[in-house]
Parts: structure tokens; sequence; C-alpha cells
């Protein structure tokens, strides 16, 4: 029986993907898949395309908490994650054949080639629901457990339209809430601006957009800027936002 490390040894020949050895369970109190590299591997440092660096891994077969899969730590690929629930169809239909690989939780990776990074993250986009795992992001490899192939067929180059899309949109997963603490004067406006660029895909109009950056302003800001500074700064934002938009639409119409 194929042992888990040779799988990942072939793959990594295969494709030149740094791997590491992983573990994939059930966890019951959250009642998820849950996939992490094994105890005290440090990924994605560690990862390695090395046919002897990967035979050294601590793949455990004997131990108690042995590797039943690989990650890969994904260098120069994109993955397309779409999980069962999610509405992807119109995607799945436009994407060119390309490496599919059934998850565990019944879901669909799709490898491909990528020319330039795509921003990682989840993504709630008017064709379609889905994760992006990009450079330096893990993902299981095939072979390990619960993952299997749909498609043997070789990866290819993430389409152009799908990376302009991915570049255009803000990941539904990047919160427009700000945690980085009290902002001081002299960066207010900076932050703000970069603040508003996210809060934009959240919200449905300019007044809900000033009344957010407003919020965030009074809760963060030292000292708070004026409303009228804020004001202008949201409704600006927004003009920009929607001729974004505008485009972003334009572009993606044929996908829905």
């Amino acid at each position: 029986m194929t042992s888990v490390a040779e799988v990942a040894r072939s793959f990594a020949e295969l494709t030149g993907q740094p791997v590491f050895p992983a573990r994939v369970w059930f966890d019951r109190g959250s009642q998820r898949w849950e996939k992490a590299a094994v105890a005290g591997f440090a990924w994605p440092d560690d990862a390695s395309a090395d046919p002897e660096a990967i035979e050294s891994m601590p793949w455990q077969p004997g131990g108690a908490h042995p590797a039943n899969a690989y990650g890969v730590a994904l260098a120069g690929w994109t993955v397309v994650d779409i999980d069962t629930g999610h509405d992807a169809e119109p995607l799945i239909h436009r994407l060119p054949l390309t490496t599919t690989v059934r998850t565990v939780s019944g879901g669909r990776h799709l490898w491909f080639c990528s020319p330039a990074p795509c921003p990682s993250g989840s993504y709630a986009l008017p064709f379609g629901e889905f994760d992006i795992k990009a450079d330096r992001s893990m993902a299981i490899g095939p072979g390990s457990r619960g993952y299997a192939f749909t498609e043997d067929v070789e990866p290819v180059a993430i389409p152009g339209w799908l990376n302009d899309a991915l570049a255009l949109a803000v990941p539904a997963s990047s919160s427009a809430s700000w945690d980085g603490g009290t902002v001081s004067e002299g960066q207010r406006n900076t932050t703000l601006a970069s603040w508003l660029g996210s809060a934009c895909w959240e919200h449905d109009s300019d007044k809900a957009l000033t009344a957010a950056a407003w919020e965030w302003n009074t809760a963060y800001c030292d000292p708070p800027l004026g409303r009228s500074e804020v004001e202008r700064s949201a409704s600006h934002r927004w003009r920009q936002h929607q001729a974004e938009r505008a485009r972003f639409d334009a572009d993606t119409r044929w996908l829905r």
C-alpha cells in the first residue's frame, strides 16, 4: 500500500510544489472537517519539493497521530475551492478543464497554474461563491485522506478574466472591521481611505457607507475626524466604487 509520504513525494516531483505532512480529521464539536500540518511542523517555511527533505519530514507512521494527508504550500499555483452548499455552477461551467479533486467534505478543488499571484480569500461574486487559495496558502493534496481526482489532467493557467475579477473584488472574508487599534492624527485620512475600500463591498448605498464610516471614525480615530470630512471621503470612495463595480459587472455579465 502506498504511503502518504510516497504520494506527497510523487506529487512534488511532478509539480515542483512544496509539500509537508498534514492531518485531516472530523471535529465533532464544530461538525466540520479540519486540516492542519502535523504538530510541530512549521509550514510553509519548512515545506519542500526536495525528495530527501520530504523523506525526513515527521510523517510518524507508527505514532499516535500519524499524517494521513499532505499539505501543499502553494507556490505559483492557485486552487479554486468550492464547498458543498456554495452556488458556483455558473463559474464551474465557464472554467477550462483542469486538475480537479473531490474534497473530504464533498466539495471541489480546481488546480490552476498562476501566471500572476491571485489574492487569497473567500469571494461572493455574481457568478458564484468560492475560496481562493494562492501563494503560501495551504491546500490538501490529492491522494490524501478523502481527496481524490475527479479530473486527472494537467493543470492549466488560470483564466485572465478570473484573475482580473479577483483583482477588482475584495474578498468577502476581508472584513471591513478595524483591528489595528487607535488611529492617531496624521494617519487618520489614509487609514480611513483604506478602510473605505473594503467597506464599499459590504454596504449597498452611499448613506449606509457614510454611517458606517462615521461609526468607525468615532471608535478608532484619536481625535475623530470632523463629520463633513468623513462624509466627503465616504461619498468620494462610493463614487469610485460604483465606477469599479460597473466595470466589473460589464466584464463578467456573460457569466451570469
